[in-house]
């Protein structure tokens, strides 16, 4: 998702500067340069959770022999780029984010979801200097970082079989260029279970035999909301599938009445759920509150038959908005039909 729209001023239109010739001959490297969007930043933070991604631009200017400035697409044949560590020149690492944290220090191409601004930090905006007609539009990084530590960054280009660093080490033509971003890894945050707020709701779905409620998991640290978005639990779940049946027993209840208490643990992607009570089956909405997830507790006055006990405490892990993860689990108090969380 390394669209650039709305983030790249309009070509000026003045047809006395020269235009560049799509795929020339390239004579000499005009300009290189790694940069953030937002011009006269040189250094920005992140959480270091593998998630987290600071978007960082690289433009590359070229001209041939007779002074022209040369259209550089980026494909591998004439032009490829990757980004560096300053101070040694070791590429970053390139993997794409697919669900799990990626180690180490790591570029990439492909936006992921998490936000690019820590908490209480300027969004992102238009860039106030637009490219003219004789730039290349910026070739687009994301990084993330696994370890809390600050990193130096430059970029190290190929251009047709030529290598440009910008680490101010000698190039092919035998300039030095010394162009950077500073990239701090943060300790992600940890917020104590006070702050995370459980709520419960009852359903408009169910029958006399059975009663459905909702539980909702906010995060709230003093009176700002940091949304959550996605949990997942390796409890009762080997083969990775949802919804997770995480509770199903006669409760040893007070209520006598009651013959057979669940939980149900569904999947964060999805915003309903089919749940087995003993008198039917009954489709859910979930996660319908912003930035919060939800689960199912049922109650039925009818035993379920045989069953399969669970009752043991039930660990799972949220992220949130910023890629942080966070450990929690649900105890159940079977006395008061309570689901309870606490820390996993």
């Amino acid at each position: 998702m390394s669209d650039l729209t709305g983030f790249i001023g309009s070509a000026a239109s003045d047809e006395s500067e020269p235009q560049p010739k799509a795929g020339g001959r390239i004579h000499k490297v005009t300009k290189l340069d790694i940069r953030f969007e937002v011009p006269g930043v040189d250094s920005k933070r992140i959480y270091a959770n593998g998630r987290m991604q600071a978007r960082v631009w690289v433009l590359v200017e070229a001209q041939d022999e007779d002074g022209n400035p040369v259209k550089l697409p980026y494909f591998p044949d004439l032009m490829s780029a990757r980004l560096i560590q300053y101070h040694n020149g070791k590429p970053l690492e390139t993997n794409v984010y697919l669900g799990k944290p990626l180690a180490g220090w790591n570029s990439s191409t492909t936006e992921n979801r998490y936000s690019h601004a820590m908490p209480g930090g300027l969004p992102f905006g238009p860039v106030s200097e637009p490219l003219s007609a004789a730039q290349n539009e910026p070739l687009v990084f994301w990084v993330s970082a696994s370890e809390v530590a600050q990193a130096q960054i430059a970029v190290e280009v190929t251009l047709q079989g030529k290598v440009y660093r910008s680490n101010n080490t000698t190039n092919p033509d035998g300039r030095k260029i010394n162009k950077s971003i500073i990239i701090q890894a943060e300790k992600k945050v940890t917020y104590g279970v006070e702050q995370f707020r459980w709520s419960l709701e009852e359903t408009k779905v169910g029958s006399a035999t059975d009663t459905l409620f909702l539980y909702h998991l906010g995060l709230y640290p003093g009176a700002t909301q940091i949304k959550l978005l996605s949990w997942e639990s390796a409890k009762y779940n080997e083969l990775n599938r949802y919804p997770i049946d995480f509770y199903r027993a006669v409760p040893r209840s007070a209520a006598w009445a009651i013959k057979y208490l669940a939980g149900v643990f569904p999947s964060s992607a999805h915003n309903s759920i089919r749940v087995n009570m003993p008198g039917g089956q009954y489709d859910i909405k979930v996660h319908h509150r912003s930035g919060e997830l939800s689960l199912v507790k049922g109650v039925a006055n009818r035993s379920a038959g045989f069953i399969g006990e669970r009752r043991d405490l039930f660990p799972f892990t949220v992220i949130d908005e910023y890629g942080n993860d966070h450990n929690l689990s649900i105890s159940v108090d079977e006395h008061n039909l309570k689901f309870a969380l606490q820390r996993g």
